[in-house]
């Protein structure tokens, strides 16, 4: 039975960009995460659309082919609304159902990934993406002696696969799966990372986790059908992009970070930082820790900078012919500074110090 009581939209309060400076205190030690968030002050709204319902009957169905196992849940119908919240949440202005649909899947789909790659060993796990590559560029899989153990994420691959080319265009589908494949390499990258074949500092982190934040497939969906042919291969959107998810990817880290101390869970920007030092990181004291924080977050809040001087020049540079759709296209991109630290922070029950936040969907 489809949960369409669950839904929630959201809209932009402003038509004006500002920052503003969100302040979230760290439950278990004393210090504060102080980050600079371009925002639109998006806010829920009252009433969903009908389009929302659509957007939930596609995901249902498709959710319900790509993990079978968890559609026996009680909860599984109302997990559903709520990652199609999470994206009318990251997208308050894009309207098109095909779109959000894609949106939707991608988000599912990544996150699954994720939690299977957690369980698989390096070799798998490399595998596996290697596969996923050639699934999604339409190539023959590599032949290997003897069968994979666990072939769970070639699995949901190829649902993905089939689902958005269903609703894509074959030009923005073959854009979105060759930026899915930059993100299936940034995982493999990654588990190199953790064992220690490539570089283990901050730089080679944060060129792998800016892609890992799975952001860049959404923005090419967004440049492939709201910019004018060509426009979207200028390198300023590139910039713009890097400078986002790279934000994000920082937001990602400072707001879980308790919960990877916890988890000795390597992958986090404070928690490399503090590893190249060469003592436990639980040996390290409080004073180093809020220091290393203070430096992330002024790494994010000189993303966030960047990315609103990036908007400025394209809004200055784009032709009076196509200024509208290069316009919006900025703006969906920015946002996502502001509706991604909504959505984790309320996703890991941290509460913000600086703004009463809005109901926000939990898919954690």
């Amino acid at each position: 039975m489809l949960a369409s009581q669950e839904l929630r939209e959201y809209e932009r309060s402003s038509s004006e960009l500002r920052t503003r400076r969100v302040d979230i205190k760290l439950k278990n030690h004393d210090a504060h995460l102080l980050l600079d968030v371009p925002d639109y002050g998006v806010v829920p709204r009252q009433n969903p659309t009908l389009s929302s319902s659509k957007v939930l009957q596609v995901h249902t169905e498709f959710k319900k082919i790509l993990q079978p196992d968890l559609a026996q849940d009680s909860a599984f119908y109302k997990r559903c609304a709520a990652e199609v919240n999470v994206i009318n949440l990251f997208f308050p202005d894009i309207k098109s159902e095909g779109l959000r649909i894609c949106f939707t899947a991608w988000l599912v789909f990544i996150i699954a990934m994720d939690d299977i790659l957690e369980t698989l060993p390096p070799l798998d796990g490399e595998a596996a993406l290697v596969d996923s590559i050639q699934i999604v560029l339409s190539l023959p899989e590599q032949k290997r002696d003897g069968a994979l153990m666990d072939t769970r994420i070639q699995g949901l691959t190829r649902v993905l696969y089939r689902h958005c080319t269903q609703w894509l265009c074959q030009k923005t589908a073959r854009s979105f799966f060759k930026t899915a494949c930059k993100v299936f390499r940034a995982h493999i990258d990654e588990v190199r990372f953790m064992h220690g074949q490539i570089p283990n500092d901050l730089p080679t982190y944060m060129g792998i986790r800016e892609i890992t934040i799975a952001l860049n497939p959404f923005f090419t969906i967004i440049k492939n059908e709201f910019l004018p042919e060509g426009r979207s291969e200028d390198t300023i959107w590139d910039e713009l992009e890097t400078e986002v998810c790279r934000a994000t990817g920082l937001q990602n880290d400072l707001i879980g970070l308790e919960r990877d101390l916890e988890n000795g869970e390597p992958l986090n920007a404070v928690i490399v930082l503090l590893a190249s030092n060469g003592s436990p990181v639980q040996e390290q004291g409080e004073e180093l820790f809020a220091r290393y924080i203070e430096k992330i977050c002024a790494e994010h809040n000189r993303s966030t900078t960047r990315a609103k001087e990036l908007l400025a020049q394209i809004n200055q540079e784009i032709d009076v012919a196509d200024s509208k759709g290069a316009a919006e296209v900025a703006r969906h991109i920015i946002m996502m500074c502001e509706t991604h630290l909504k959505w984790c922070t309320t996703a890991k029950r941290y509460s913000m110090k600086s703004d009463e936040e809005p109901s926000i969907p939990n898919v954690s």
